[in-house]
């Protein structure tokens, strides 16, 4: 499947389970750990600690050093409404 489409900045890719749950091994220890040195916690039922908008449109503070599972958002179809991104059949 070939990911078409662009992002509408609307934020509900960062409020959902999906981004932790699509992370490699490796990524989600090296959030638990930044976390954990920063004194804070993961709690996966919030959003993003990162998310924040501005003028309606959704923005990330760590943009710059956001994982690679945020760059690569959505790497498989999802059921998230909204979204700017979709799939079609690769040929």
């Amino acid at each position: 499947m070939e990911r078409k489409g662009a992002c509408k900045r609307c934020g509900k890719c960062c409020q959902t389970y999906y981004t932790y749950g699509s992370m490699k091994p490796i990524e989600k220890i090296i959030v638990r750990i930044k976390v954990f040195l920063k004194g804070g916690r993961i709690d996966l039922k919030d959003k993003c600690r990162y998310l924040y908008f501005k003028k309606g449109k959704a923005i990330c503070k760590n943009y710059a050093s956001r994982p690679g599972f945020c760059k690569d958002f959505p790497d498989v179809p999802t059921n998230i409404d909204g979204c700017g991104y979709y799939f079609t059949k690769g040929e």
